[in-house]
C-alpha cells in the first residue's frame, strides 16, 4: 500500500457507510478491511462502553502502528437524524438487522473511543465525520489525502 501502512481498517457503527467506503477505498489502496473484530467485539459488548473496553481497544491499536484505523462517525447531535434516516431506508427495503437498531448508541461508543485515542496521541488513527461529505467518493478522497500527509510527515531528508 505504502511505506507506512500495510492496511486500512474501517470502524464505525452500522449504517455509517463502511462497506461502501471500503469497496471504493480498496480500489485505491488495496488492503482495506471493514472492521477489526478485536475492536468491534469490545464495542458490541453492551449498550454501555466500559473504560476497560476502551483501554483494551486503545492498547490494541497502539500495538499496530502499521495499520491505519479510520473511525467513521457522525456528530452526536446529528446521529439520531442521519443514522435514523438510513435505518428507516434499510427497514423499508427489508434489510435491517438487530445491530442496526442500536446504531446511534454504537456511534456514541465509537466517538468515546476516538476521544480517548486522540487524548493518548495515538498516531495511526483517523476520525472521519461522514456527515460532512456528500458521497463515498469524497470520503475516500479525504482518507487518501490524510494517508499521503502521514507519509509526507514521515519522510526524513538527509541534507548532508
Amino acid at each position: 500500500m505504502n511505506n507506512e501502512y500495510s492496511q486500512i481498517v474501517l470502524e464505525g457503527s452500522d449504517l455509517i457507510g463502511k462497506s461502501t467506503i471500503s469497496k471504493y477505498l480498496g480500489k485505491v489502496f488495496g488492503n482495506v478491511r471493514d472492521r477489526d473484530m478485536n475492536i468491534t467485539d469490545n464495542v458490541l459488548i453492551g449498550s454501555e462502553l466500559r473504560p476497560s473496553h476502551i483501554n483494551k481497544i486503545c492498547d490494541y491499536i497502539q500495538e499496530r502502528p502499521n495499520e491505519l484505523f479510520v473511525f467513521l462517525t457522525v456528530p452526536l447531535d446529528h446521529a439520531e437524524n442521519v443514522l435514523g434516516t438510513r435505518l428507516a431506508a434499510r427497514k423499508a427495503a427489508g434489510k435491517s438487522d438487530e445491530f442496526d437498531e442500536h446504531t446511534v448508541a454504537y456511534n456514541k461508543s465509537y466517538k468515546e473511543i476516538v476521544t480517548e485515542l486522540k487524548f493518548r496521541c495515538i498516531k495511526n488513527v483517523l476520525e472521519v465525520n461522514v456527515d460532512e461529505f456528500r458521497n463515498p467518493y469524497a470520503v475516500v478522497g479525504h482518507i487518501g489525502k490524510t494517508v499521503l500527509y502521514h507519509i509526507i510527515d514521515k519522510i526524513e531528508f538527509n541534507l548532508e
